[in-house]
């Protein structure tokens, strides 16, 4: 094995254990660089993305592509990094051209399903997801796959469902951790969200998407901000119809003295979540 083969293979290492700076260093450090290996193009791409570095990714991408215009692995994460930036039209442009030289690959088919649901077409992504079940029923990328479109729909009990399938084969899973937590965060069960959150984080701990949202979902999850529980569940707007309803309801009925009383409570309610919250934040911050 001469020095680049090593190379290549110490930087995959590094983007294995989440260390993409370091992968690139390594690369950078090969005199002369295997400029014909798409390996050396896909490392050098990925590692690019892990940093979010998503435009100079997908210049790597295409020098490799240009190259290899059928190596997958560059076609794929170029869907990734397309994605990334918003241009959903070469995302699918990629993830289409993989597929056809690789039609029966489940990740492929789920990548693309999660592409097609972004643009609405949610029908169709079922169908992917379906195939790619059919292909492989025990891969992880279709539960995956399941939650996502679920937690898309706004079905967070059917996103539960499949999260918690995807942490009974794998109870060490941070994206089935994260996608439960997000479930039950919509759902308003805030301190199980926190907990699967803050347990996503323990494995992923370079994941500052996931540590953003455990940080706000253990002040939500606070004991200061329990009156608010029925805040998260309902939403702001129907706390508001409810109560307005019970204020006309008690009004009709002749409970004016009553409905006084409710509309004191409800103005106490409101401010009360205007200012705790961002106290509770403000002192997180100073911790």
């Amino acid at each position: 094995m001469d020095n680049a083969d090593q190379a290549l293979l110490l930087a995959r290492r590094y983007i294995d254990i989440e260390q993409p700076a370091r992968a690139l260093e390594t690369l950078d450090k090969l005199s002369n660089a295997p400029m014909q290996n798409p390996d050396y193009w896909y490392l050098r791409g990925r590692a690019l993305y892990e940093l979010t570095r998503y435009e100079e990714a997908i210049n790597m991408l295409q020098r490799g592509l240009g190259q290899r215009p059928d190596y997958t692995p560059l076609l794929y994460m170029m869907c990734n990094c397309q994605d990334n930036t918003g241009n959903l039209a070469e995302a699918e442009r990629a993830i289409l051209a993989a597929l056809r030289l690789a039609p029966e690959e489940p990740a492929f088919l789920c990548r693309y399903a999660y592409l097609v649901a972004k643009a609405g077409q949610m029908d169709k992504a079922d169908r992917l997801v379906d195939e790619a079940a059919r292909i492989s029923p025990q891969d992880p990328m279709v539960l995956h796959a399941r939650a996502s479109l679920s937690l898309l729909r706004g079905n967070d009990k059917e996103a539960a469902s499949h999260s918690r399938e995807m942490l009974a084969k794998d109870p060490d899973n941070p994206v089935g951790h994260y996608m439960y937590g997000l479930s039950q965060y919509n759902s308003g069960k805030v301190s199980n969200a926190a907990r699967h959150f803050g347990t996503a984080v323990r494995y992923d701990p370079k994941d500052q998407d996931t540590a953003r949202i455990a940080r706000q979902s253990r002040i939500a999850s606070h004991w200061l901000l329990w009156p608010l529980r029925p805040l998260y569940k309902l939403g702001a707007a129907y706390a508001w119809i409810a109560a307005i309803s019970t204020v006309f309801v008690l009004c009709i009925i002749g409970q004016y003295r009553i409905a006084g009383y409710v509309c004191k409570i409800y103005l106490v309610f409101c401010l009360y979540s205007w200012i705790m919250p961002p106290i509770l934040r403000w002192w997180y911050r100073q911790r």
